[in-house]
């Protein structure tokens, strides 16, 4: 067995764990999404393509490239810091700063492609999290959201 194919197995174990840990929160109540809906889903989505990795052919994934550890320590950094900035900026201009600074500086991107993705993407998570679901989301010192 592949260090691959081990590692989506673990993968697709957790989340087997997280979609029957979300269960019980609930997924449906009267009309709008209970606390388990969004949690389930996730989980069902890493279990499904975690055991479509698991069950591809080896030579479908190639090791040219070793992993870039300093890249990897980027997005990790980049990622703490929104779980910082959220709660200041709230979730709007947090997630415009993520995007837009990882789009610009980890994946090279130009100014306005890394603008134009970030303020989308932020616009639809806060539409679909605080419109369509009624999730409230941090708002921050600014109050913008």
């Amino acid at each position: 067995m592949t260090a691959l194919r081990l590692s989506a197995l673990c993968l697709a174990a957790i989340g087997c764990a997280a979609a029957s840990l979300a269960l019980p929160l609930g997924l449906w109540n009267i009309g709008a999404p209970a606390p388990g809906l969004f949690p389930f889903v996730a989980a069902v989505l890493l279990l499904i393509t975690s055991l479509g990795v698991a069950v591809c052919k080896d030579t479908e994934f190639r090791e040219d490239e070793p992993a870039d550890h300093v890249r990897l320590l980027h997005y990790a950094a980049a990622i703490a810091s929104f779980a910082i900035a959220i709660k200041f900026l709230g979730t709007i201009l947090a997630t415009v700063f993520l995007v837009a600074g990882i789009l610009r500086w980890i994946e090279r991107k130009s100014w306005s492609q890394a603008l134009t993705a970030a303020v989308g993407l932020a616009v639809l998570s806060w539409w679909v999290f605080d419109l369509l679901l009624g999730v409230p989301l941090p708002k921050g010192v600014l109050e913008i959201g």
